[in-house]
């Protein structure tokens, strides 16, 4: 997978110059990638809502189901 990431750079740039319109939910971790996720994805969306959960790592659905359950309403309630 490392191997591909250039090849996987160069077919993706494209896609960067029409991003994405609808409103993103960008989730990352506490203790694994944290606002990371959010950097990434404002290269390609217009609209990223992010959201680090505390008391989580790798796995956030186990590891803090209530905080992320809670993330997924909030976001689909605010439209």
């Amino acid at each position: 997978m490392y191997r591909a990431r250039q090849t996987d750079t160069e077919q993706n740039r494209p896609h960067y110059a029409d991003p994405i319109s609808c409103p993103v939910l960008a989730v990352g971790a506490q203790a694994y990638l944290g606002d990371a996720v959010s950097q990434q994805l404002v290269q390609v969306a217009r609209d990223v809502r992010s959201i680090v959960i505390p008391a989580s790592g790798h796995n956030i659905a186990w590891e803090n189901p209530a905080a992320l359950a809670q993330a997924y309403l909030d976001f689909f309630a605010a439209g």
